[in-house]
């Protein structure tokens, strides 16, 4: 039998994505900054507007919250555990270089699941300058067994 999964979501720490965003003593806008990341893949770091998923970021958490499962033995393992994943929304709205940056548990297939539902969704890529650029997504969720 499958247990439900309610999804916390930390709207703080969206944060994470505006690393580098911030200049301060600068009267005017900075340029496009871009940086290599682990894969050599250059990405964005002071996009002007981020990526998200076409249909909103509502309902990516509502997705995450309804589909995924695990069997009920595993699901007091993780209650109150936090995991966060990283990807890179590319130009065309393609997701790249998905890493798990952490999971508190072992032994299920959580993580498969949330990257899975956000590859089945829409994105559109952040913007730069008018211009779509690859930028960093990255996405906390801290999970509850209801």
């Amino acid at each position: 039998m499958k247990q439900k999964l309610r999804v916390g979501f930390l709207l703080n720490a969206f944060l994470y994505m505006g690393l580098g965003i911030a200049a301060y003593g600068q009267t005017e806008p900075a340029s496009c900054l871009y940086v290599l990341d682990a894969d050599l893949q250059k990405i964005c770091l002071t996009p002007d507007s981020l990526p998200e998923p076409v249909e909103g970021m509502n309902e990516l958490l509502h997705r995450l919250a309804v589909e995924i499962s695990l069997p009920t033995a595993e699901s007091y393992e993780i209650a109150g555990t936090q995991t966060v994943i990283r990807f890179i929304v590319n130009e065309d709205g393609s997701l790249s270089g998905k890493l798990i940056l952490k999971k508190q548990f072992h032994d299920c297939d959580i993580v498969e699941q949330m990257f899975s539902i956000v590859e089945s969704m829409n994105w559109s890529p952040g913007y730069c300058d008018g211009k779509p650029v690859p930028t960093e997504f990255i996405l906390p969720l801290r999970l509850y067994v209801n």
